[in-house]
């Protein structure tokens, strides 16, 4: 067991919480010096080494896993990306499913995925991209999901008819759960 490496895990996973020692102490059961020497040892090694961006500081009774200050402002620009950009590809791909098979139910974009989907539709639904669409006429009501005028306003779509076309029309082709319905399965316009 390598304390060390433990410690430096609870303090990444603690993100803004920041870690006591008396976590630290009930996790690894090493007294508080022989902690305190290993979180020195942690500082030293980040401190000395130039290509790390982490340092690990003290605030109160807490320790925290930071990055260094000289990259705060491209650690700003990457976050300001990422609120920009709030789609994932999980969410991507939900939206692709329920686009190309208008309304559709939970069960069967689960079923083309292969994996639980509720929360990327959740907050699609949050983005106003994908709607409920009333119940489906199948055993237990399942809700029917449809996409949104934001929907095609984002993707600069006029309606869904604009979307590419798959070269497989078949069903059996959205059945498959490794399609990539932005770019590999795309008919190419002449």
């Amino acid at each position: 067991m390598n304390n060390k490496s433990i410690i430096e895990s609870i303090l990444y996973t603690s993100g803004n919480d920041g870690v006591d020692i008396n976590t630290f102490k009930k996790v690894l059961g090493i007294e508080s010096e022989e902690i305190i020497k290993l979180i020195n040892e942690l500082k030293t090694k980040y401190e000395s080494d130039q290509d790390s961006g982490l340092l690990i500081k003290k605030y109160g009774n807490s320790f925290y896993l930071l990055s260094k200050e000289d990259n705060n402002q491209h650690i700003a620009k990457a976050m300001n990306y990422a609120s920009k950009n709030p789609l994932t590809p999980a969410m991507m791909e939900v939206l692709a499913i329920i686009a190309y098979n208008n309304p559709c139910t939970s069960t069967k974009i689960e079923k083309i995925r292969g994996v639980d989907s509720k929360n990327a539709i959740s907050k699609l639904i949050a983005l106003n991209l994908v709607k409920e669409a009333g119940r489906d006429t199948t055993p237990g009501c399942p809700y029917l999901y449809k996409t949104t005028q934001e929907f095609l306003n984002l993707f600069g779509i006029k309606a869904l008819s604009n979307l590419p076309k798959l070269k497989d029309s078949d069903q059996s082709l959205l059945e498959e759960t490794d399609v990539d319905f932005f770019n590999s399965n795309r008919i190419e316009e002449e």
